[in-house]
């Protein structure tokens, strides 16, 4: 998925890139592949597509679990 955004049309939703990005997030989470949530976590939060507020906060612990448990608590 996360792939795929990159090929999506600019105009074609930012609110379905930022799904997109999301759920690939939570799918590298599963599957164990921290460092890749923790990539696709950052571009959601730095190309303005998160949202604001409490859902930009639980982004932000995401990472911040995502992380931990990719060993990089430093971060």
């Amino acid at each position: 998925a996360a792939e795929l955004v990159s090929r999506m049309p600019g105009a074609l939703d930012v609110a379905r890139r930022a799904e997109s990005l999301d759920r690939a997030a939570r799918a590298a989470e599963f599957g164990g592949d921290h460092d890749q949530a923790v990539r696709l976590l950052d571009d959601l939060l730095r190309n303005g597509t998160a949202p604001a507020g409490m859902a930009a906060a639980l982004l932000h612990a995401r990472k911040g679990g995502a992380l931990r448990a990719a060993g990089r608590v430093t971060e």
